[in-house]
This record gives structure tokens, sequence and C-alpha cells, in this order.
């Protein structure tokens, strides 16, 4: 109880900071939906900071602006799932991004860009919202007794993956995999917060084969433990505060 009273009361603390921190504006945004002929659902980004989003819905946007999982978001209207947006859109010349150059198009996003796609939907979709702290169920990622199975990058420009996660042959792969990535795609895959403890400095590759059958496990829990647990990791149950994006308003973006 202690535990849960706590952090709410830091997120709240957070929370009141932030809204009185002026967030950073792109000087030139679009956002509208797509056409016939947009059928690529990718995010690029490119040197100045420009960026270029294609086929994402809310949910995803709201995961690039602020990090959070779809289980972490409620109170939100059902089209967040399934309406679709294009946004291009350009930091002010300005901005710190001026001298951004991304190693690849598909390079995540950086705090500030972040902050700026956070300010536009807030701006063009009307969203309002506040965060929410509860104790929940939480997982773990710490290291295992072997010496962990990662190489380094053979490929350094290539963009961050992580792909195999209950689908497929069961073989597991991931490029250009930072351990907060890895945790990310992990929390997505198992609907469940998790915490990177590794203290590992990525990022790395690895590629699993057939690390499990498909036709005979489903559980995503049960799969992404047998995975981390062929990567030398482990991953356990445990309990501590969960943050929860309350939707207090999110309107469809208007035509630009």
């Amino acid at each position: 109880m202690r535990l849960t009273v706590l952090a709410t009361f830091f997120v709240n603390v957070f929370a009141l900071a932030f809204a009185q921190t002026p967030l950073p504006q792109f000087e030139v945004a679009t956002v509208k939906s797509p056409g016939p002929q947009d059928r690529i659902i990718i995010l690029y980004n490119y040197p100045g900071g420009r960026v270029v989003i294609s086929l994402y819905t809310f949910a995803q946007l709201l995961h690039e602006a602020l990090g959070v999982q779809r289980f972490q978001v409620v109170r939100a209207p059902a089209w967040i799932d399934s309406e679709r947006f294009m946004i291009e859109a350009k930091p002010p010349a300005s901005s710190k991004l001026n001298s951004f150059k991304p190693s690849n198009p598909e390079t995540p996003l950086v705090e500030e860009q972040r902050h700026m796609l956070l300010a536009l939907l807030i701006d063009r979709f009307q969203l309002e919202f506040h965060r929410e702290s509860k104790e929940g169920v939480v997982y773990l990622l710490t290291k295992g007794p072997q010496e962990p199975m990662f190489e380094r990058p053979k490929h350094p420009e290539y963009r961050m993956f992580f792909a195999g996660l209950g689908g497929g042959s069961g073989t597991v792969s991931g490029g250009n995999a930072t351990m907060e990535f890895i945790a990310s795609q992990l929390s997505r895959s198992i609907g469940r917060p998790v915490i990177d403890r590794t203290g590992l400095a990525g990022p790395f590759d690895f590629r699993l084969e057939h690390i499990y059958d498909p036709a005979d496990e489903d559980d995503p829990v049960t799969i992404a433990q047998r995975t981390v647990r062929a990567l030398g990791l482990k991953l356990e149950r445990s309990r501590g505060p969960v943050e929860m994006i309350v939707i207090d308003n999110l309107e469809k973006p208007s035509a630009n």
C-alpha cells in the first residue's frame, strides 16, 4: 500500500512539473488521413529532425511520444486502434535538431522529437490526459548465471528490430537492439511492464533458432521467458507501480 501511495505521489509531482514546462513544437506539421496509395507503415527520421510517419494509429503515435504500451492507456475511444494517420513535421531552424543527423531513416525519435510529437497530438487531436499509478504485476529483466548470448551489431547503420515473439517458426532475432528496446518489446508481447535491470550496454544482435514451437506454445509469458533464458537472461514476475495514461479528452483531427 505504501509503495502505491508513494508511486502515485511521484507520478503526480512529475505530471505537475511536466504541465508547467512548455513543450517544444514543430514549426510545420501536417496530419491527414491516408489515401489509397499509402500502404507502408513506417516512421522515417531525417537530418534536421524532419519526421515522416505513415499509417500509424493514434495508439502507436502515443507510444512514440510517451513510451507507453497500449495496455497502459485507458478511457480511450476505440478508434485509437483502428484509424490511421499520415504525419509530416519539421522542427524550427532554432531547434538543436538542426544539426541532428540520424544514422539511417529508421533511427528512433530522440527526446526533443518525442516532446514535439506530444505537443502535436495535444494540438491537433485535442488530447488531454493525466497519469495514474497503481500497484500491479511487473516483470524484472536481469542477467542470468551464464554469459549473455549477444553479439555486437554487424550492421550498426540498420534499423533496430526484435522479431519472432509469438509467431513464425519459433525463431527469435534482434538487431541493433538496446536493452531498453528489448524490454519494451517484451512488455508489448506479454501485456505487462518489463523493467530492465541487466545493466548491459547495447546495442546487440542475436538470433535464436526455433526457440519454441508455435504449434504447441501460445502463452506469451512462457515464450518470453524461454527467449530471455536462451539469451542468458532472466524474466521474473514481481509487483510494483504500473503507470497508466488516462485519456480525459481526445478528438479526431480536423483537415489541415
